[in-house]
């Protein structure tokens, strides 16, 4: 709705924003459909290679940032990165088709799933989750390894250790300005 700003995101406690890197997992603003992305600084930079991302034989995730898979943020020129498949689901979807939010962290990569509830695996469901049998619900990857070189240096360290965020925001600098 109108003014609500809800996300589930990580954010890495103590060192200072975007440095220690922040996954926007699930993000809304209004009635704009969710993307996820991600937030690096020039410490722990990692502008990803596009050709990467959207490997042949799999589903394109276009950069819904607009940023050519820089994941450097510094408001308001640079948004960090947003790999995503489409089509996005809107606020009303969510509460109509409920998910679950899977993530893969490796030093080399990050993958979010979505997974409809009424699919989830039984390696899930038994608590032995076995991602790399889950690409069928692949919402975003961010192959940071595979990046390398100057664009992303240091893969292993783009993101520091990260809590898990879940709130609900009203108005605010995104929410505010666009409603």
């Amino acid at each position: 709705g109108c003014g609500l700003w809800p996300s589930f995101w990580t954010h890495a406690s103590g060192i200072h924003w975007p440095e220690g890197g922040e996954l926007d997992v699930l993000e809304y603003v209004n009635d704009i459909a969710s993307q996820t992305s991600l937030h690096t600084g020039v410490g722990n930079k990692c502008n990803l290679d596009g050709g990467q991302v959207n490997k042949a034989g799999c589903p394109v995730m276009p950069d819904l940032n607009g940023m050519n898979y820089d994941c450097t943020t510094d408001y308001p020129s640079k948004l960090g990165c947003a790999p995503n498949t489409l089509p996005l689901q809107s606020p009303a979807e969510w509460n109509l088709h409920p998910v679950t939010f899977a993530i893969e962290w490796t030093e080399d990569f990050i993958k979010i799933f979505k997974i409809p509830d009424d699919q989830l695996p039984e390696d899930l469901v038994e608590d032995d989750p076995k991602p790399d049998t889950w690409d069928q619900w692949l919402i975003s990857y961010y192959p940071l390894a595979a990046t390398g070189g100057p664009d992303c240096p240091d893969p292993a360290n783009v993101m520091a250790a990260q809590q898990l965020i879940l709130n609900i925001g009203l108005c605010g600098d995104w929410a505010g300005k666009i409603w």
